[in-house]
């Protein structure tokens, strides 16, 4: 979801005083990663989070979310790999599943494309986080709508709509559902510059 304007420049000052005294505190280099990729700056985002895992290579989150960049960036293959990575050193990282997920049911090239593999992370995305969590029930509805099946996709993001806590998640979930009671599936874009995003989910 979006933040504010301010909040992204509130929470950006902090990281950097935390690294002022530490250069190398992960989590703030990982959070500075994941603030720039709520910006649409996945470029921005990638510096950070690989200077996280040159310092610590074991950085599973760093990994996760250096993936989502990729993907926005428009390198899928390396987002795969990212995410592989952070699933060979945590295979019980919801979020992971959950973004790998999102790769695989909507990426714009088809070949990037796996609906079966794509339901099936979703799900072990929903068992992590006891199927209550909106955004992996979203993302379970998005992997029923690359496979076809709309009345599940249907169902599930009702589900998920249920349980949104914020209004931002709030909004794309109702886009998707309008998109699934079409008997259409959700298609990611690709940012082609920092801070310019065509449009699809923030």
């Amino acid at each position: 979801a979006r933040l504010r304007l301010k909040d992204y420049e509130v929470a950006e000052k902090d990281f950097f005083k935390v690294l002022e005294l530490n250069p190398n505190d992960i989590e703030a280099r990982v959070n500075l990663g994941n603030l720039e990729i709520k910006r649409d700056h996945p470029r921005r985002a990638i510096s950070y989070l690989s200077k996280a895992i040159e310092i610590k290579p074991n950085t599973y989150q760093a990994y996760d979310n250096r993936g989502l960049a990729f993907m926005d960036s428009g390198e899928p293959g390396k987002a795969v790999m990212d995410f592989k990575k952070a699933l060979s050193i945590n295979p019980a990282h919801a979020s992971t599943y959950n973004n790998y997920a999102l790769l695989l049911a909507s990426y714009p090239k088809e070949e990037y494309r796996d609906g079966q593999k794509a339901l099936e992370y979703a799900r072990l995305a929903c068992e992590l986080t006891g199927w209550e969590d909106s955004i992996k029930l979203h993302m379970l509805a998005t992997a029923y709508a690359e496979g076809g099946d709309y009345k599940q996709a249907v169902e599930w993001i009702q589900k998920a709509l249920s349980l949104v806590n914020n209004d931002d998640d709030r909004k794309d979930i109702l886009n998707d559902l309008a998109l699934f009671s079409e008997g259409k599936p959700y298609r990611s874009e690709i940012i082609v510059v920092d801070g310019q995003k065509p449009g699809g989910r923030d």
